[in-house]
């Protein structure tokens, strides 16, 4: 009994809690209602007839009904409702009347409402402004018309309106309607009461929504007017009034055809005059000539067109209305027949002539196949050429003008299948290093023919070829000296091709024998798939290249001599960037990836990989890419300028330094070093060296690492790129890049390389030949490449590069004793050529003090700028230069400044002079010639020194 009692209230207690929590929890989450998105017009208005968007949002239940309701003047406009509803656009038609609109969103729920506020907001007409275009206060003689046009400023594009031009004549108090349009433009005529005139424009809309302009005035005078002023008068149309078969100037695609409308006008005044051109009753233009040029023009058109002259008084007179009708269209067509020429073996480029006899602008469309099956390879190509692969195959160019005028050339293409055979020659030249001394006595092997180099460091081969062209392994071997190799370099048939290798002294092991090569792979990829992980190799025996690439390379010693450098470049042999330009280069490592672009080659490029190890062993391979682009060329090609043609620095710059750098590796650079000279002395020697004018934009590269022995020898060849002289493209277009070209005797000349327009250095040719001799002229040219050929060479001029020569300190001598206090210093140039006869040669001397070891003397003066300028010593040709010592105003340089000292050297001391400023130069306002023997820090040589080799000590006496 009392089990059967506890269940019951147990079972009672859980029904009663259960039936609380369903009374809890079915307590209602507030409903709410947001508008998130409300009427905000264009610039906070509504313009007539505008749908307007309308968005809210609920909260608090997942499923409601919402209505929407819009009121103007307490009347409903628009309403809508519907299930989960929150967005609602209203169409235009709603808001045909202007003034305030009020609207509410109401959203049910079960039992709960909820409702926004009422939110408001106003439809105003959709004109903002009406601009009346004629000017304001002119005169015009009785009896003519008068031109009113305007220009109306709407909330709505595309929106047409009607306009009620509207009339205050002379002596009346009221505006009349002068006449209806729904142009911008209308004429005012029978004018026949003198006197004043007010005019206004009243836009309607919707029938009865009117906005007004400004009010103009003007005046009409009587033809009798004998005022001070007189009206313009205008006669002599062209084309004549009613002609027909009017031909148009030219045309393009773009602006159509393009006339030339003339008249003449006078004014008896000589007042300044105005013309406003109207074609079709539009004002097109206004302008102070009697000529203006039209585009928009059609074959077979015909247009009216008047002319409004004015005079800078007010005074206008409208002439009558002209028309003229445009003659019909006539077809393009094919002058020539389609022409082929072979560029650089693996491309072959197809060029013809076709014109047009209305001088309509032409563009090309280029199909592979035939009639009955053809493919389109380019549209709309602006240059009357086209590159492709030199395959077989059947084409048709298609030539088009602006107004469906055509015409078709089909032709067939098949590469000549004749072999070219027969003897060529390779003449290889060695030196220690880029524009380093030659190398004789050099071993030559090339595909097992050896040679010797001579005492001009060159070695001499002639091969039959059978085929074509063959491929060559050159090598390179001498005692003392690392190793050299070429691999893979094409050799064609009845070629003289030059070689030009270096042949390091060896840094470890001086035993060719002993020595291996590394050994290099190398792979090429398509850019675009490499970077994405895709290893997609191109294979150079069969593929087109018309898009960038990456070479990834690796390299591995054969030997204990780990892997120094590796470059690659497109069509040059690779090495230091001051002497090569871009390539891809690295330091350390034995793997390595580069990118290059190829949209500014085309044809068969050599593509090269040169890999160093720390003994200078050098392995260079060359493979072929098969680069194939078709840039249009769409304006005018620029042909390269020259610096000097515009009093901006010289064209060709020769350089002779003493102490040879090895242009290849960062270990050799020369540092700039300047520990002597402070910062006011280096200043004014820059502003001596005249080689150092400002050159717009020249700059020397100091990352990087046939000249007589110890010496480097080679011009700088500068011109002014496109992208200087038109950096906007604005009148030319860039080109590829550039072909520089060199001559001996000024006329016969020989490509010598090529750099890209977008390269870093793209206004900069350094050429390091061994070719080059002190005393021996050398002229040089340039021009621009494009993918239909390059442009006429422009010729930069001649240099002649100077020798060496050495800086003999004649006295005081070395180890001299009793010299004077105040000696006479003497200094000599010994030369060893008659290059350098008529040469400036300027000096800097210095005296040491070998007692106080920071301690030294210079001669200098001080400018009008109140600075201290060291002071230099020139002469004309290779003779002795005496400095007294009596003569100069001196400073003594410590660590505490720079000091004048005007007393003599101290007693019985020991001194040591020395020159540490030595070059020679000449200059002729196109080039300069520069041979540097000494640079302590200058700035003179372009590596930052050449250090002295001559110190002269000396004993001072007593007196």
């Amino acid at each position: 009994m009392k089990i059967g009692k506890s269940l019951y209230l147990f079972i009672f207690s859980l029904v009663l809690l259960l039936a609380l929590t369903s009374c809890i929890t079915r307590q209602p989450v507030p409903l709410t209602v947001t508008i998130t998105k409300a009427v905000t017009g264009i610039n906070g208005v509504v313009p007539v007839k505008t749908s307007v968007d309308i968005q809210w949002a609920v909260g608090g239940v997942d499923s409601f009904n919402s209505k929407i309701v819009v009121k103007k003047d307490g009347t409903t406009v628009f309403e809508k409702s519907g299930a989960n509803l929150t967005s609602v656009t209203i169409p235009e038609d709603k808001f045909t009347q202007l003034g305030e609109y009020s609207y509410f969103v109401e959203v049910k729920s079960g039992e709960q409402i909820a409702k926004t506020n009422n939110l408001t907001f106003n439809v105003v007409p959709s004109i903002k402004e009406i601009k009346l275009l004629s000017e304001n206060n002119t005169s015009i003689m009785t009896g003519t018309s008068k031109i009113i046009n305007w220009e109306v400023f709407s909330y709505v594009d595309d929106r047409n309106y009607e306009y009620k031009i509207m009339l205050k004549k002379p002596n009346e108090s009221d505006f009349t309607l002068a006449g209806t349009t729904t142009n911008k433009v209308f004429e005012l005529d029978n004018l026949n009461d003198v006197g004043n005139y007010s005019v206004k424009v009243i836009a309607v809309e919707l029938g009865n929504i009117e906005i007004e302009s400004p009010v103009i005035v003007f005046q009409v005078a009587n033809e009798t007017y004998e005022g001070e002023n007189h009206f313009p008068e205008i006669w002599n149309p062209l084309p004549e009034n009613g002609k027909n078969n009017v031909s148009w100037d030219f045309s393009s695609f773009n602006y159509g055809a393009i006339v030339t409308l003339s008249w003449s006008a006078t004014d008896v005044d000589n007042d300044y005059l105005t013309f406003d051109v109207y074609v079709d009753n539009t004002m097109t233009a206004t302008t102070d000539k009697m000529k203006l040029s039209l585009s928009g023009f059609s074959p077979e058109e015909t247009h009216s067109w008047y002319v409004v002259a004015k005079d800078d008084k007010g005074f206008e007179t409208k002439s009558d209305t002209w028309s003229f009708t445009l003659k019909s269209n006539t077809d393009p067509i094919f002058e020539t027949p389609i022409a082929s020429e072979v560029v650089k073996d693996s491309v072959v480029r197809f060029t013809w002539t076709a014109s047009d006899i209305d001088n309509d602008e032409l563009l090309y469309d280029i199909y592979s196949g035939t009639q009955e099956a053809s493919t389109l390879l380019e549209k709309d190509r602006v240059g009357n050429f086209f590159n492709t692969e030199n395959k077989n195959g059947d084409y048709i160019v298609v030539v088009k003008d602006p107004f469906g005028g055509t015409a078709e050339k089909e032709f067939s293409y098949t590469p000549t299948t004749e072999s070219l055979t027969g003897n060529a020659t390779v003449v290889v030249y060695v030196t220690d290093a880029k524009s380093g001394p030659i190398v004789p006595e050099a071993n030559i092997t090339i595909n097992n023919s050896t040679a010797l180099t001579d005492d001009t460091g060159m070695a001499t081969f002639t091969f039959n070829i059978s085929e074509d062209s063959t491929l060559l392994t050159i090598e390179a071997t001498k005692t003392n000296h690392a190793l050299t190799k070429v691999d893979g370099l094409m050799l064609k048939a009845g070629e003289t091709k030059k070689v030009y290798l270096t042949l390091r002294k060896a840094e470890l092991n001086p035993d060719p024998d002993t020595q291996e090569l590394p050994e290099v792979e190398f792979h090429v990829y398509d850019y675009s798939k490499y970077i994405s992980g895709e290893l997609d190799e191109i294979s150079l025996d069969s593929s087109i290249v018309s898009g960038p690439i990456v070479v990834t390379i690796a390299a591995k010693p054969k030997s204990n001599d780990h892997i120094n450098i590796i470059y690659a470049s497109l069509g040059k042999t690779p090495g230091s960037s001051f002497m090569t330009g871009d390539r891809g280069y690295t330091s350390g490592a034995s793997e390595v990836a580069f990118a290059f672009n190829t949209f500014d080659y085309n044809g068969l490029t050599d593509l090269h990989i040169t890999v160093y190890d720390y003994n200078d062993n050098q392995i260079e391979l060359v493979k072929y890419l098969n680069i194939l682009n078709n840039n249009d060329v769409k304006s005018h090609k620029f042909i390269p300028q020259d610096w000097a043609s515009y009093g901006i620095g010289t064209n060709l710059d020769a350089y002779t330094r003493r102490m040879e750098i090895g242009f290849y590796s960062q270990k050799n650079n020369i540092e700039k070093s300047n520990i002597k000279l402070n910062t006011l002395i280096k200043n004014n020697v820059d502003k001596k060296i005249k080689a150092f004018e400002n050159k717009f934009g020249k700059s020397l590269n100091y990352t990087i690492e046939s000249a007589p022995n110890n010496t480097n020898l080679w011009v700088e060849v500068w011109w002014i790129p496109a992208d200087v002289f038109d950096p906007d493209q604005e009148y030319y277009q860039w080109p590829n890049g550039y072909n520089i070209y060199r001559s001996f005797d000024g006329s016969n000349w020989e490509k010598i390389g090529y750099v890209s327009q977008y390269a870093k250095t793209n206004k900069v040719f350094r050429d390091y030949s061994p070719e080059l001799e002190p005393g021996k002229e050398v002229h040089y040219a340039v021009s621009s490449v494009y993918d239909d050929g390059e442009t006429e060479m422009h010729y930069l001029g001649s240099v002649t590069p100077l020798g060496m020569f050495d800086v003999q300190l004649t006295s005081p001598s070395m180890l001299a004793t009793n010299v004077a206090r105040a000696p006479i210093f003497e200094i000599t140039p010994i030369t060893n050529d008659h290059s350098l006869d008529n040469a400036t040669f300027e000096y800097a001397l210095w005296i040491y003090d070998l007692v106080q070891s920071d301690q030294h003397l210079l001669p200098g003066y001080i400018g009008e700028d109140g600075k201290v300028y060291q002071q230099m010593y020139d002469v004309v040709g290779p003779y002795p230069v005496n400095i007294n010592y009596l003569d100069q105003q001196w400073f003594l340089l410590n660590a505490n400044g720079l000091f004048m000292y005007n007393d003599y050297l101290q007693p019985n001391k020991t001194y040591s002079w020395a020159v540490d400023l030595a070059y020679a130069m000449t200059y002729d306002g196109i080039s300069s010639a520069i041979s540097v023997s000494i640079d302590q820090g200058y700035g003179v040589d372009p590596f930052g020194g050449v250090d002295a080799d001559a110190f002269n000590t000396f004993t001072t006496g007593s007196n």
